[in-house]
């Protein structure tokens, strides 16, 4: 069994108003807490953040007031517009590590430029010798029930142990000399430019990782859903695909 004294915070970003069904899985996950470890209720914590469009200034002040607050190992960062189980946090600690995976992620799923629904799953295709020639691709199939290694994931189902935060802030890049971090203004979270192609915050941060050789997984046991104009799930992809039956599928809000 995990460590109980290992404390978690959870933090989410939030616009005026939330969705019910996320406000029901923070409440059933809180209760459950409450009545079993208590990482959250009591040593970790709870950081919300008004957000609007762009995302990455309130995410690196989450992380901010997290490492400030100092007294929780872990930061659990869950968008307003997920729905998830009351064990998530539980489970995604079960395979976590400090050392060899310190940033676990959710299977999570959002909607491409078609309306498809895709999974947040993504590696690099090309040469390894030649970063001119690597692509970003997104992994359309996955391990089930697995920790999973990616190059990247999103931060709507991520946890992130204090350790990956602190090597950020403090790494000396050579294109910085004199000074710490990847930037001063966005040292975790930065929306960036790839081959032309905008890439978001969270994909960014997770690059970050990498160039610090810190592996990101995401374990496909625990599944999250996603509140859109319908709810994206698992079940929804492969409803979608045509690898599930319409009978099998329960996707209600």
């Amino acid at each position: 069994m995990r460590d109980p004294q290992e404390k978690v915070v959870v933090a989410y970003l939030r616009p005026s108003t939330v969705h019910g069904s996320f406000m029901e899985s923070l409440m059933d996950l809180l209760i459950y807490d409450f009545a079993t470890h208590r990482r959250i209720a009591e040593g970790g914590g709870r950081l919300s953040y008004q957000a609007g469009a762009n995302l990455s200034g309130p995410r690196n002040e989450v992380v901010r007031k997290f490492l400030a607050y100092g007294q929780a190992d872990w930061l659990w960062m869950v968008d307003s517009d997920m729905v998830f189980e009351p064990d998530t946090v539980e489970r995604l600690l079960e395979q976590a590590d400090p050392e060899t995976a310190p940033i676990v992620g959710g299977l999570c799923f959002g909607l491409d430029d078609r309306g498809d629904i895709v999974p947040t799953l993504y590696g690099l295709m090309g040469d390894a010798d030649d970063p001119a020639n690597l692509d970003v691709v997104r992994f359309d199939e996955w391990p089930p029930d697995s920790m999973f290694q990616v190059v990247a994931t999103g931060a709507a189902c991520l946890l992130i142990h204090k350790s990956v935060l602190e090597r950020m802030r403090d790494f000396e890049l050579p294109s910085r000399p004199g000074r710490v971090g990847f930037n001063d203004a966005f040292p975790w979270f930065q929306e960036l430019e790839h081959d032309g192609r905008p890439v978001s915050e969270d994909i960014a941060f997770c690059w970050r990782a990498g160039l610090l050789q810190i592996p990101v997984y995401v374990n496909t046991a625990v599944k999250i859903g996603h509140v859109k104009d319908r709810l994206l799930t698992m079940e929804s992809y492969f409803l979608a695909r045509g690898l599930l039956a319409p009978s099998h599928v329960g996707v209600g809000v």
